[in-house]
């Protein structure tokens, strides 16, 4: 049972790995073109290989460094332990058709695989499902879908996750989505080339310290550490309403003060971008 077991295991990753070869044209935009667009705001969807994307922020310093790019939006909305199949939240946290809409998200960039890829070479077809449900939940009807490989778990065999990332290629190539790998690193130099972008070397360092400064302040908007009393089971407690009137509450509108000084860094961002590019 063991050798057929590893038999029908090789067979499944050879079928996703061909697949994804198969439809790798298919995940390219046209040559010239490119994938993001001057006015977009775009949604990290994921988990913690995601998340950590508010402090090294890669891909968001390489679509800024683009030529008239410069008020490109990226509002992360990744929380660790995220998976295809399950997403927890807090009592009342907004749906993610709510949360995409509410950052009027053009573009959506998700990267998912890793942890899925523990199930093995069986879990693939349950994967490559959910995935495409979940996303089809984000996508509506004019957004934009950019799916990035998964890296293999810590201490896993690298190629434990090939077979999802080929999975997650088929998915993209038969939905007329972007696939780019970033398994081998950092958005190497091909992936850089189908989303139409030009590396800037060497990357601005205080360009990085602006944006990482930005995605903070993002986080504790997005985020914040006493969602109970914000929108959570805690709201008729007393230190969740103004103490001169309890029928206000003040959590609420003290949040929405996050969202100036995250329009504020973003209008340093842009200025930056703009002031060095002039001849």
């Amino acid at each position: 049972m063991t050798s057929i077991a590893a038999v029908f295991a090789a067979a499944v990753v050879m079928a996703w790995t061909i697949a994804g070869v198969a439809l790798a044209q298919a995940v390219q935009p046209a040559a010239g073109n490119r994938f993001f667009k001057p006015s977009d705001v775009v949604a990290l969807v994921g988990g913690e290989d995601m998340v950590v994307r508010r402090d090294d922020p890669d891909l968001e310093l390489l679509v800024l460094q683009q030529p008239g790019f410069s008020s490109v939006k990226f509002r992360n909305l990744a929380f660790e332990g995220d998976t295809v199949f399950e997403q927890v939240r807090d009592l009342n946290f907004p749906s993610w058709e709510d949360q995409i809409k509410s950052v009027s998200a053009t573009v959506v960039v998700a990267q998912f695989g890793k942890m899925e890829s523990l199930a093995g070479p069986d879990g693939v077809p349950a994967f490559a499902a959910a995935y495409e449900q979940f996303l089809n939940r984000l996508a509506g009807d004019k957004r934009r879908i950019l799916l990035l490989g998964a890296n293999a778990p810590k201490g896993a065999p690298p190629d434990q996750v090939v077979p999802y990332n080929a999975a997650a290629r088929a998915l993209a190539g038969r939905r007329g989505w972007v696939y780019v790998d970033v398994s081998r690193g950092p958005l190497a130099a091909d992936a850089l080339s189908n989303l139409g972008i030009v590396p800037h070397h060497p990357a601005d360092p205080d360009l990085a310290v602006l944006v990482r400064r930005k995605n903070m302040l993002w986080f504790h908007y997005w985020r914040p550490q006493n969602w109970a009393f914000l929108h959570g089971d805690r709201t008729e407690q007393q230190s969740s309403r103004d103490h001169r009137d309890p029928s206000k509450r003040w959590f609420p509108d003290e949040m929405k003060q996050w969202l100036p000084l995250v329009a504020a860094k973003e209008a340093q961002i842009k200025e930056t971008l703009d002031t060095d590019r002039q001849p």
